[in-house]
């Protein structure tokens, strides 16, 4: 999970989203890394800029009506939703209805069994039918087991809405066939159940006045959209971005495993991580602390330059590993989320004995390319990413940073010398880190070692002739 971090934050960097992957592999096409994903609804506007690109194959199972010119947005609408997380993603859409209320649930098993013959990734089927029809669970079955694999295919993700209808007990298909898909209902934009929200689900995602783009003949303008179905289309964008990643590890290591992700309990345990990120029902996936612009701002289009969408959740995942490996190793990321990222000595890390195991620790976050060993200096780098998301983290719990920033002051405290010329090269190395713990942690956070520190920083300054710096220290100090 450290390489898929480390090309993560490689990617996030990039200054230009559209063409990251091929950017980070000279001479690869976007198609050898694009996600295919099978839109099977009521046909998807092929004139809409928002996501002509994207469409890779169309086919249309009602007479006279061709796949890319529904009279229904729907489709359209789900794809955009997608298309917003995942800009590379690529779309095979089969039509299977005219409009919403006329699905062919005959047609539509026809189009699943289709699409995973086609090879694609995930099915997304953000509608309901209460009939529950053989061929469906048939084509259902097919998709998403390995009987593909003896053409060389592998099973997909099919995600399915639930239904939107309010006090709705009754089974919907192909929601209900628990074993093999994924079924989602909308949370409101508090992260609670709509009132429409049935009880049995797989994940609830945000579903409520999302934006997105309808068909072309209507204007640029986006449309809000709510309910399961627009949920099932968010669900089918993350987890086409966790694929999409796990497919670039495998480029980068040539392990091939990251076809095992296209299944439903390997996709559920990274859902499982996301929800963690928040405070609310554990099956409640919060796209905000991922995605963070794209929700919270309206969702800017996808041709905006904002990619730092995958580091929080490769961060977390990974930073979940560390702890389950080793804690020491996660106790030294936090304690440097309240230094600065950068030379930070090995001396400085907090005592343990036996010093192999802090040798340990070091080299699990330098697995994970958490950290840049500099051997010959003996400090350390961390990423400049992961310092941001580690500090990030950190701020969602108050109590946890002025707990960090305070073990962070009370080393700095303990290492920090005396103020005399030849101690010089020591604390000009700490001056950074001390500057920086100081300036950090809970508004209003004072006690004695802070208060200590503030004055061995001031006088290591005015030592070296810094006095204005001196006096903001002093002034701290007093």
């Amino acid at each position: 999970m450290g390489k898929v971090y480390r090309i993560a934050t490689k990617l996030a960097e990039d200054s230009t989203s559209q063409d990251l992957p091929m950017k980070f592999n000279m001479g690869i096409r976007k198609d050898d890394f694009a996600i295919k994903i099978a839109i099977i609804d009521c046909g998807v506007d092929a004139w809409q800029p928002a996501i002509a690109e994207n469409i890779k194959f169309g086919f249309s199972y009602i007479e006279q009506a061709p796949w890319y010119k529904p009279e229904d947005a729907h489709g359209t609408l789900m794809a955009s939703l997608i298309r917003r997380i995942n800009p590379w993603v690529r779309f095979h859409v089969y039509r299977v209805s005219s409009g919403r209320n006329d699905l062919n649930v005959n047609k539509a098993a026809k189009a699943i069994e289709h699409a995973a013959n086609a090879g694609v990734d995930i099915i997304n089927c953000s509608w309901t039918t209460e009939k529950d029809d053989a061929e469906l669970q048939h084509a259902i079955e097919y998709a998403t087991s390995h009987g593909g694999s003896r053409q060389g295919k592998h099973p997909a993700l099919v995600f399915c809405a639930t239904s939107d209808e309010p006090h709705h007990y009754k089974s919907v298909w192909p929601a209900d066939y628990t074993s093999h898909v994924l079924s989602v209902s909308a949370a409101s934009k508090s992260g609670r159940n709509r009132i429409e929200t049935r009880m049995r689900f797989d994940l609830l995602v945000p579903g409520e006045d999302m934006p997105a783009a309808g068909l072309s003949e209507n204007g640029d303008s986006d449309t809000l959209v709510s309910g399961s179905s627009v949920a099932t289309a968010i669900a089918s964008g993350i987890a086409s971005m966790v694929l999409l990643y796990c497919k670039l590890l495998d480029k980068d290591e040539k392990c091939g495993g990251w076809h095992e992700f296209k299944r439903k309990d390997k996709i559920l345990e990274v859902f499982k991580l996301m929800s963690h990120l928040t405070d609310n029902k554990e099956r409640y996936v919060d796209p905000t602390l991922i995605f963070q612009d794209r929700f919270k701002k309206g969702w800017p289009r996808a041709e905006d330059k904002e990619c730092g969408n995958v580091v929080a959740l490769t961060w977390f995942i990974s930073f979940k590993q560390i702890c389950r490996q080793n804690m020491l190793a996660a106790d030294y990321l936090l304690f440097m989320a309240c230094t600065d990222l950068t030379n930070v000595p090995l001396a400085l890390l907090p005592m343990t004995l036996p010093q192999e195991k802090g040798i340990d620790a070091v080299g699990t976050l330098d697995a994970y390319s958490f950290v840049t060993k500099r051997t010959a200096a003996s400090v350390i780098d961390l990423h400049r990413l992961v310092h941001l998301s580690t500090r990030n983290w950190l701020q969602k719990n108050q109590e946890l940073l002025s707990q960090r920033t305070q073990v962070a002051i009370t080393r700095l405290l303990e290492v920090f010398p005396d103020s005399n010329h030849w101690n010089r090269s020591k604390w000009r190395r700490l001056l950074p880190h001390t500057k920086f713990a100081l300036s950090s942690g809970a508004p209003g956070q004072e006690n004695e070692a802070r208060i200590n520190l503030a004055h061995k920083q001031a006088m290591a300054l005015v030592s070296d002739g810094k006095f204005t710096e001196a006096e903001a220290y002093f002034n701290i100090a007093l």
